[in-house]
């Protein structure tokens, strides 16, 4: 599958190149971009279909949002490969589900053990620049700002899931709030830098 994503993304670039609407300087830059999106397609249907067979369409749509929005400004881990990204994307995202249906009672503690950490993790080292995913220099302090108001209201929304005895929908956004956190110490483990 990935296979055909690197075969895939080399003809779309060279079509483009071909018809002049990109120049052949920049067909590796459009070959790398291709991959990237058509990774993130993938993970995306993959997700869908499970979120489909699980029944789990609230809970995936509040997890990808919200995990997603927020990576985006945080930064953190990112695999070296498009398989990797899609192996390590799945796995999580399967062992979440299993989780969130393991966990019966009232998950008010794990949730607190959850986001007090993680929330500490965020404001302490986001963003955390990959070289996957470069930033520019002029977009770090926008970063860290979003991330840290991002991470406020993700807290306050699964606080108020809690009081109004969603506790599914409150434990599936801590999970990813936490998956986030994870991340970002992963890369700082590994040397990633902290701006």
């Amino acid at each position: 599958m990935i296979f055909m994503i690197n075969r895939l993304s080399k003809s779309i670039a060279l079509f483009f190149a071909k018809n002049s609407i990109i120049s052949n300087d920049d067909i590796d830059s459009y070959i790398y971009g291709f991959q990237l999106l058509l990774s993130i397609l993938l993970n995306l249907s993959t997700i869908s279909l499970i979120m489909i067979y699980s029944g789990k369409i609230k809970e995936t749509i509040l997890y990808i949002t919200s995990t997603f929005v927020l990576r985006h400004h945080t930064g953190g881990y990112h695999a070296k490969t498009p398989e990797r990204c899609f192996i390590l994307t799945t796995s999580i995202y399967i062992l979440i589900l299993i989780i969130v249906n393991i966990v019966t009672i009232k998950p008010s503690i794990i949730i607190l053990g959850l986001l007090i950490p993680s929330f500490i993790v965020i404001w302490k080292l986001s963003p955390i620049v990959h070289e996957n995913n470069p930033v520019r220099e002029s977009d770090l302090y926008r970063h860290r700002q979003y991330s840290i108001i991002i991470s406020i209201f993700i807290m306050c929304t699964v606080i108020i899931f809690v009081l109004i005895k969603q506790y599914t929908l409150s434990l599936v956004l801590s999970l990813g709030f936490f998956q986030v956190s994870i991340s970002l110490l992963f890369e700082k483990i590994k040397g990633g830098v902290v701006q």
